[in-house]
């Protein structure tokens, strides 16, 4: 009983810090806000590990009982699940896998192996290839936003930890498993003034040194862009669009959207999808549609709707109106329709809701508790089910698959851990 108490006090005084940590996970748009200047050491970057250095290709064990916290977690294609865990009381981060929810779960990739020195690294964000064979780990060192990039298999072997000093703003695989694309700084350290000007987008193929990587998409490949020297060029594989999508986010954070023609490894023309002027601030797409979330002519924001044919803004229509006291903060779009999520201006509380395709008005989704924040994944685009994650105050974010046809939301914690368990048990 004493150590159960000394567990919930630790958990009360560690749970705003743990919930902002949750919240450093790359969004959906795979954006994220840089912080403080930091120094790229490439000297703390291990040889690459061949299976010959490691001929047993075992999983570490997963000691029971250490009380940890997910911060980070994606599910690949397949119904699997990728996640990162950090220990509460020794601080350890580890990336583990489950092949489904109900499996048990391997560890990939331990922090603490990659890395001895003083820098503090954080594991910011998981990026599983099309078919979830091998995921690609983003490392970022010290709040800095500049990342090292390690890929691994389902073995736990290193495949490629070639990339370092890049930006964590875009790592994306292309369709063939082995090409990644990812956006690199002008300059290995934030306090030099060529930093952040004239930005690029690269491609790299798994297994290859970074000077044989080429570049994606710039200023230099695509003058006609006219990329401004402050601009952010960046690329990634859209599995719905089956294309690659460019976008180009100016200093007022309003998307410039493009589609790449032709063949998507190699340089050929882009189609304008929207224009700084249509003020797009996010993008989600299904195998039949495609929505804008847009603030033109719409403070509170409003969602436009165009067909996969014609998928540029300039033919959408308009799907979900702006409303008069709530934002429109995010959204997806699958094969029944847009989920789409609000959050109230008088108080901090978010609402979930749904625009059937061929329906006049949106419809809400009661959720099992107030919350203040509200994440959205597709669990298959083709489908109908999505998953949400939850962040309610002084609470730890709680994962729910939401299956639509029951209507009805299902618990997914990926770590059922001490600490989540004595949570739900105060609350009660």
């Amino acid at each position: 009983m004493k150590n159960h108490c000394l567990l919930l006090l630790f958990m009360l005084l560690s749970g705003a810090l743990l919930s902002q940590i949750s919240r450093q996970c790359i969004t959906e748009t795979g954006e994220r806000p840089l912080s403080s200047p930091g120094v790229v050491d490439l000297s703390r970057v291990p040889p690459l590990i061949t299976d010959s250095e490691n001929p047993t290709g075992k999983h570490q064990m997963v000691m029971p009982g250490e009380a940890s916290h997910v911060t980070t977690a994606v599910m690949g294609r397949d119904g699997s699940y990728f996640y990162v865990k950090r220990s509460l009381l020794s601080n350890d981060t580890s990336v583990f896998y489950r092949a489904a929810y109900h499996s048990g779960e391997m560890v990939l990739f331990q922090l603490a192996d990659y890395h001895s020195g003083e820098e503090a690294l954080n594991v910011i964000g998981l990026y599983p290839d099309q078919n979830a064979g091998k995921v690609a780990i983003a490392v970022e060192i010290e709040n800095s936003g500049i990342c090292d990039v390690v890929v691994v298999d389902l073995n736990g072997h290193i495949l490629d930890n070639y990339l370092t000093g890049i930006s964590p703003y875009r790592l994306s695989w292309m369709p063939d498993g082995q090409n990644l694309l990812y956006h690199r700084w002008s300059a290995d350290e934030r306090d030099d003034p060529k930093f952040a000007s004239r930005t690029k987008t690269m491609m790299h193929k798994v297994g290859t040194t970074e000077k044989e990587d080429r570049v994606y998409f710039s200023a230099k490949t695509n003058p006609e862009l006219t990329i401004a020297d402050s601009e952010l060029p960046t690329a990634y594989f859209d599995s719905s669009l089956e294309a690659v999508v460019g976008i180009i986010r100016s200093e007022d954070q309003h998307l410039r959207m493009y589609l790449k023609l032709g063949d998507l490894y190699d340089t050929s023309s882009w189609m304008t999808l929207a224009t700084a002027r249509d003020q797009v601030i996010q993008f989600s797409a299904s195998q039949r549609q495609v929505c804008y979330l847009t603030s033109e002519d719409a403070q509170n924001r409003k969602i436009m709707i165009s067909e996969l044919r014609w998928p540029d803004i300039s033919n959408a229509d308009l799907l979900v109106p702006e409303f008069p006291d709530e934002l429109i903060t995010s959204l997806v779009v699958n094969a029944d329709g847009v989920y789409f999520t609000t959050e109230k201006k008088e108080v901090k509380e978010a609402r979930l809701w749904f625009k059937a395709l061929g329906k006049n008005h949106p419809e809400p989704i009661g959720l099992p508790h107030p919350v203040e924040d509200i994440k959205l994944e597709l669990t298959d685009p083709a489908g109908s089910d999505i998953w949400v994650q939850v962040y309610g105050k002084n609470r730890f974010e709680m994962r729910y698959r939401y299956i639509r046809a029951q209507g009805k939301f299902v618990e997914q914690p990926v770590q059922p851990s001490e600490i989540e368990e004595a949570n739900n048990e105060m609350l009660q």
